[in-house]
């Protein structure tokens, strides 16, 4: 290097910047350069979906059966008291994201799945609310009555109920329709 002004004294400083900035990533480097993955994501990948389906299972036997434990009591009337009966969708959603987990992965699509898997479960839980009383002059907001009937199967549940009573405030019974 000379210490003289030449063409290149602009830039040497940031070329200077970057190597005093990156010591920590040389040393982390292997000698072959490949890019460096983390321990735990294959075995992660590999375990979602198995993940997703021993849920689903779970989550039909709660469904089916009380004889699940404490958990899975707490479970089945939790899903049922905020969805009502479109709670019965969530493990078929489960099973429907283990199967194409590996794919949505790699084209970027998970979180997109995941966001239309709420929206659905939201919107049917509104109609199954919305349903029963399109015929009810007046409305009442009770949440508590809707995660109880939500348990009951009646109604849309917590979630359909609130979502459906504010729609039907926003934009009256014609929203509704």
């Amino acid at each position: 290097m000379r210490y003289g002004k030449h063409s290149n004294d602009e830039k040497e400083p940031s070329a200077y910047k970057k190597n005093a900035e990156k010591p920590e990533q040389s040393s982390q480097k292997s000698s072959s350069d490949k890019p460096t993955v983390r321990p735990t994501s294959k075995g992660y990948l590999k375990a979602v979906p198995l993940v997703m389906l021993a849920s689903a299972l779970f989550l039909i036997l709660c469904f089916v059966t009380a004889d699940t434990g404490i958990f899975g009591n707490f479970i089945s009337p939790m899903f049922k008291g905020l969805f009502s009966y479109v709670a019965y969708l969530i493990p078929v959603l489960l099973v429907i994201h283990a199967y194409f987990f590996r794919s949505d992965l790699k084209k970027n699509r998970l979180w997109s799945r995941v966001i239309f898997s709420a929206i659905a479960l939201s919107t049917l839980s509104i109609l199954a609310y919305i349903i029963p009383n399109l015929g009810v002059d007046e409305l009442t907001f009770t949440p508590a009555e809707f995660y109880k009937n939500g348990i009951l199967s009646q109604g849309g549940g917590l979630i359909g109920g609130a979502l459906g009573y504010g729609i039907y405030k926003f934009l009256g019974k014609v929203g509704l329709l």
